[in-house]
């Protein structure tokens, strides 16, 4: 691992991580998506990242928040430090006091935020102060699920969960949202315009512009995108080899599982699996290292 964690919490049993790093050398991540939200502020060095294809440098104290499902990679250089968190509200917050907020597109992907800037010394707040209450003290909960309300609060005044509005009826709204929830669940299937017109009972061209139009992709780059998003998991928690794995996820064949891959990723699957090996030999070194095991 070319990363040495310096704090990690999973925050009750979800998948919201507070990681504090520092990279021992050049850290790419390849572009990728998940359902979190996330907080990312600079420490120390630049940080490089793509969002949406759009290029960025973020030098020490920026912040960036990023919508779930929205693509993007990162290039930390050699001693980069930045403050990280990933997490879904309803996991944190009494479901009761969170709305349902999660979009199929977003009207604000991504913001980032220079000091200065509005609004910039209330997230910093936010971020500096729940790193500081995450403790193993028994008032540390409780502390970290107020900065997240207040974070929530935070978000829906500037607007950043706010739905990308599209000029369909509701109706057809709904009908992406159930398109997408399928493809999400059944993307190992030989899905295509043709079979999701027929099940969902709408026409192929309309279904082709309306879905467009509502995720600003089409059918087939969203469902690679949720194809390969599985196959980072394949390849990083299986030996299963990489012509079993497209047939795994669906694809016609390995050529194109290489070339979609790599299109999203801009890493091959091999050369994708070989860094993530990589990544987690140095990682047991470190461990190895810190804790004095032979």
């Amino acid at each position: 691992m070319l990363t040495e964690f310096l704090k990690l919490t999973h925050y009750h049993k979800t998948k919201i991580d507070l990681v504090l790093y520092s990279n021992e050398e050049d850290l790419f991540t390849p572009s990728h998506i998940h359902k979190e939200f996330e907080v990312l502020m600079v420490k120390k060095y630049p940080l490089f990242i793509n969002i949406q294809g759009e290029e960025f440098i973020l030098n020490e104290e920026d912040i960036v928040i990023i919508n779930p499902q929205v693509v993007h990679s990162t290039l930390a250089k050699l001693n980069h430090q930045q403050y990280l968190i990933q997490f879904t509200f309803p996991t944190i917050l009494d479901e009761k006091d969170v709305k349902k907020i999660y979009a199929l597109n977003y009207k604000m992907p991504y913001m980032i935020l220079k000091k200065g800037d509005d609004n910039y010394d209330e997230l910093a707040f936010y971020v500096k102060n729940i790193y500081k209450a995450n403790t193993n003290t028994p008032w540390s909960t409780n502390y970290v699920k107020g900065y997240f309300y207040q974070l929530y609060a935070f978000f829906q005044k500037i607007g950043f969960m706010e739905p990308q509005t599209v000029d369909t009826s509701k109706k057809g709204y709904d009908k992406i949202q159930k398109i997408t929830e399928y493809i999400q669940e059944n993307y190992t299937s030989d899905i295509t315009l043709e079979s999701l017109s027929h099940m969902f009972y709408i026409n192929p061209s309309y279904l082709c512009r309306l879905f467009k139009e509502v995720m600003n992709s089409t059918i087939v780059e969203y469902l690679n995108q949720i194809r390969v998003k599985n196959a980072e998991l394949f390849l990083t928690s299986t030996d299963k080899s990489i012509m079993e794995i497209a047939q795994l996820l669906g694809f016609s064949s390995q050529t194109y599982f290489n070339r979609v891959f790599k299109s999203i990723m801009m890493l091959t699957p091999s050369e994708y699996r070989k860094l993530q090996f990589d990544r987690d030999r140095k990682w047991l070194r470190i461990e190895t290292k810190k804790t004095g095991a032979k």
